[in-house]
């Protein structure tokens, strides 16, 4: 095999393999190299038995050399889990959806990814409110059709949902309270009532806490308000199989269509540091990747990696090409994830004005706010992101609860009901 590339790229995470699916689209020969047997890295997509082995492996002594690089995972599971047929569950080990305008849907259609992989619009969201369910209003018909939203709220709502959807920016009902709580900007310039302040906090902007910064939560609220009615009434839509972990599969076939070479399933025992471009022996030659059993080492003028496959000897010359998103008021310091398995499908609450049950999407969303269930979080809020044999994520008859916390340890807890 030809082992002199112009871009070796360490790890198949979804922005690596869309990295990849990019260089190769323009050009240049790329080695894909990952040393787990599948793709995805960390956002793979997993079947039940490979995730409890993924949940033993991140538990184990073995990773806690990588803490200070990379997101640490404390893991628990149940071992008594009796589940028949394993590989008919396919679960996401970072569940995501898409929202029908923005950069990702853009990049997913001009890449042509969707020749490998499938999409279905996400379900209503519900949010837990006073021992029941109840879904947020998806649009301006949805808030003249609620009957338990008074006349006048509805007309303050309608304010708020047409400043969003303006240039907010410069309206003066927003200058100086770019960092005001979210949730107390809703009360103070709105007059919204708890229940609605709520519902747009957690159930429209997707906040954590209720007092996340206004710049970032409105920023939010309008792209979901711009989505909406893209391809349905939700502004959302779910990858079938796992989600993210087949978005990145996906690419990594487009990057194997346009010539990329994929090696998985070895671990790197070295990286070589060369010198620089005018150094390396050969020119192209920057950096030497050694793989267990594998002949020869792969040869690059450029590496693309994760901090967590950097070694020490090479941090001084690593540099980030962009760094990570910050959390904007440093609170989210991690996110807390569970997995529930039930033994019959689930589905959102059902109003009189709604298609038929057996027409119902069985992937939704249901949102906790804080303090609303006892011995729950009084500051957090969970979203719970539900799949079920609509996605073919599970068999027939069964269903899947992706649960999100945040502000904790990392922690992968599986659980069958």
């Amino acid at each position: 095999m030809e082992n002199e590339f112009d871009v070796i790229i360490i790890g198949t995470g979804l922005t690596r393999s869309m990295s990849a699916a990019a260089l190769a689209k323009a050009g240049l020969k790329v080695a894909h190299v990952d040393p787990n047997p599948y793709y995805g890295g960390d956002e793979a997509a997993l079947t039940l038995d490979e995730i409890v082995a993924w949940a033993e492996r991140h538990a184990s002594s073995d990773s806690v050399d990588q803490v200070q690089r990379c997101p640490r995972y404390t893991t628990e599971y149940c071992s008594a889990l009796n589940v028949s047929h394993p590989k008919q569950y396919t679960i996401s080990l970072s569940p995501s959806v898409i929202p029908a305008i923005g950069p990702f849907i853009t990049s997913v259609i001009a890449s042509g990814i969707s020749r490998y992989c499938s999409f279905k619009l996400l379900g209503p969201v519900s949010i837990y409110n006073g021992g029941q369910f109840k879904n947020v209003p998806r649009g301006k018909e949805d808030v003249f059709r609620d009957q338990e939203i008074p006349l006048i709220e509805k007309r303050r709502l309608m304010r708020f949902l047409m400043f969003v959807a303006g240039g907010y920016e410069s309206s003066p009902e927003f200058q100086g309270k770019e960092d005001t709580p979210f949730q107390e900007f809703l009360r103070q310039t709105f007059s919204l009532s708890e229940d609605i302040s709520q519902s747009i906090v957690f159930a429209l902007a997707y906040c954590s806490y209720a007092d996340e910064p206004t710049a970032f939560a409105l920023s939010r609220v309008r792209s979901c308000l711009q989505s909406t009615g893209r391809y349905g009434p939700s502004p959302f839509i779910v990858s079938y199989y796992g989600g993210s972990g087949d978005l990145a599969q996906a690419f990594c076939r487009t990057a194997a269509v346009n010539g990329s070479v994929y090696i998985l399933g070895r671990r790197i025992a070295n990286i070589v540091y060369r010198g620089s471009s005018s150094e390396a022996t050969g020119g192209s030659r920057r950096y030497a990747v050694e793989l267990d059993d594998f002949p020869e080492p792969l040869y690059a003028s450029c590496l693309l990696s994760s901090q967590c496959h950097v070694p020490d000897h090479l941090r001084h010359v690593a540099a980030p090409i962009s760094s990570e998103p910050s959390n904007a008021y440093g609170r989210i310091r991690a996110v807390a994830r569970g997995i529930v398995i039930l033994d019959n499908p689930l589905l959102p609450p059902r109003e009189d004005s709604e298609e038929p049950e057996a027409t119902q999407s069985d992937s939704f969303i249901m949102v906790f706010p804080p303090g609303s269930v006892g011995g729950g979080s009084d500051v957090s809020a969970v979203h719970v992101l539900t799949a079920g044999p609509g996605t073919m994520c599970t068999p027939p008859g069964k269903c899947e609860l992706l649960l999100l916390l945040g502000m904790c340890d990392v922690t992968m807890t599986i659980y069958q009901v």
